[in-house]
């Protein structure tokens, strides 16, 4: 399985390119709508290297899509490009297939103003990609549409662009109800579409991962490599030294480095991180426990795994280590997250049969 890895910006963090507010703009007037909230000059909108925080982001997104109608994501994700993308883009394009261009995105997302996490594993004879914190599960239902379509639409059309051949999704999972523009979806797509499920996911063949790429170049790409990690770890010194235990933590997990393994990746001495991790009121066992915590919440919600499988993938030794440790975490069991989605799951599905008898009454 791969996994990607990357840190938590701040909402008052520059990191958002003011690419993705240009090409809002032009989607939505092309709607004839306007970007609304941005108090910017819209002069730096052409400004390829000026950054904006999330917050910002979100606030044009809210005031902007407000009285937009749903599928307006679509069409924003097919105007996001890897030309535009910088360095970062060059090096997925210069990638000798599509597998090893995942692999560059799983590794330098965040250059890409993307702070989600994702995993990829190719099961039986299709590859299948599961999305985590795409957004908080508390963000309004006009944006969870518009951030899961602009993904879903970004993702087919640069696989498309860098392949020539037209990437078939094989089944799509989205963790909300049927919305009353799900035709879109069909059309877009053709393929099996489940609303309500545990997370957003895509499946495709997994011969497609080996296809190769039109623009593929060692050369430009070796360069490239230089160029983005040096990028990279400039940005590493914007963040915390818990987020950048936990970016670790993410890419390396069920096994866990010793402190002394961590300080070396992050070029400093066990007894310096000790204190690093001390000044911020934790320990680095702490930071592993909430880790563990954390994707133990994730999985029981998003996956079908049993606890018997989450308790091996988190590195217990049985699942009433797994039980025990969870409770000392959260104060309930894992049934109990695992019936929340159960019962979060029957409400989606009466909602969405309620909302499809409106339409058809």
């Amino acid at each position: 399985m791969q996994k990607s890895t990357g840190f938590y910006f701040g909402i008052d963090d520059e990191v958002v390119g003011i690419l993705y507010l240009s090409v809002l703009k032009n989607v939505l007037e092309e709607e004839g709508c306007k970007l609304q909230g941005y108090s910017g000059n819209l002069n730096d909108l052409d400004d390829y290297r000026k950054r904006i925080s999330p917050r910002t982001f979100y606030n044009v997104l809210v005031k902007s899509l407000e009285n937009v109608s749903g599928g307006l994501g679509f069409k924003y994700g097919q105007k996001l490009n890897l030309v535009a993308a910088d360095t970062v883009g060059q090096l997925i394009m210069s990638s000798s297939t599509l597998h090893q261009a995942l692999k560059t995105v799983q590794h330098y997302h965040s250059l890409l103003s993307i702070s989600l996490n994702f995993e990829s594993e190719i099961k039986a004879d299709e590859a299948v990609v599961q999305f985590e914190r795409l957004y908080h599960r508390k963000l309004p239902l006009r944006l969870q549409w518009f951030a899961t379509e602009a993904l879903l639409s970004c993702c087919h059309q640069q696989a498309s662009w860098l392949t020539g051949k037209n990437l078939k999704f094989q089944r799509i999972c989205l963790p909300y109800s049927r919305p009353s523009h799900s035709e879109l979806y069909a059309s877009e797509f053709a393929c099996d579409i489940q609303f309500g499920a545990p997370t957003h996911e895509i499946s495709f063949n997994k011969d497609f991962l080996d296809l190769p790429i039109l623009t593929a170049n060692e050369q430009v790409r070796t360069i490239k490599v230089q160029h983005c990690q040096a990028v990279l770890r400039r940005w590493e010194g914007r963040f915390s030294i818990n987020a950048r235990v936990n970016a670790i933590l993410a890419k390396t997990y069920p096994h866990f480095p010793t402190i002394e393994t961590i300080a070396q990746q992050l070029h400093t001495s066990r007894s310096c991180l000790y204190r690093k991790l001390q000044t911020n009121q934790t320990s680095y066992q702490n930071l592993i426990n909430e880790f563990k915590k954390e994707k133990s919440i994730s999985l029981l919600r998003g996956t079908l795994l049993t606890v018997n499988e989450i308790a091996e993938r988190l590195g217990f030794s049985d699942a009433s280590s797994f039980r025990r440790a969870f409770k000392s975490w959260t104060g309930v069991q894992p049934s109990s997250v695992r019936e929340e989605r159960r019962s979060k799951r029957t409400k989606l599905s009466v909602a969405s049969e309620q909302a499809i008898e409106a339409r058809q009454g």
